[in-house]
Order: C-alpha cells, then sequence, then structure tokens
C-alpha cells in the first residue's frame, strides 16, 4: 500500500487565526454558560484576544521578511507580507 501524501502544515503562520477564533468560540461559549458575566469581561477578553493575536504576527513577519512568502496545506494558504499587515491591522481593530 502507498504512503498517504498529505499537505504540509506550518502552524506558526495559522496560530493567529487559531488565536482569534478558539478566543470568539470560547468567549461565546463562557457567555453562553453564565448566567450574569462581569459587564467588561466580554470587552477586556476581546482587548486580549486582539494583543495576543498582534503579538503572534511579529515573529510571524520576521519570518516572512528573511525568508520569503511561503504557500502551504496544498497551495491552498499563502503567507506573504501584505497577509501579516492585514493580520495585524485587524487585531488591533478587534
Amino acid at each position: 500500500m502507498p504512503p498517504v501524501v498529505t499537505p504540509e502544515v506550518i502552524w506558526w503562520a495559522l496560530l493567529p487565526l487559531l488565536v482569534l477564533s478558539g478566543g470568539g468560540f470560547l468567549l461565546l461559549t463562557i457567555a453562553s454558560l453564565v448566567r450574569r458575566l462581569p459587564e467588561a469581561l466580554p470587552q477586556a477578553w476581546t482587548v486580549v484576544t486582539g494583543l495576543i493575536v498582534l503579538t503572534a504576527t511579529v515573529p510571524m513577519w520576521d519570518r516572512v521578511q528573511s525568508d520569503g512568502p511561503r504557500s502551504f496545506l496544498g497551495g491552498m494558504v499563502a503567507v506573504d507580507g501584505s497577509t501579516v499587515l492585514v493580520t495585524a491591522i485587524l487585531a488591533m481593530a478587534v
């Protein structure tokens, strides 16, 4: 039986997306399970999640600047300077 060919996954490039999605899902889960959340918790949670995503884009920017753009997952996802910049801008907007 021939080996199964799997696409390359670059986890450091997916980290900001995973953190932002995970933060949103966790906040939604907590808000749906707890009767009365403190009023400032959703806002603080969102700010902290945005700061974590912004922090995760810094090494991503350094790696893209030194190694150049990359594509992975069989060419479905690409990481270059402009995508890192847009990710950082979205993290600041959150």
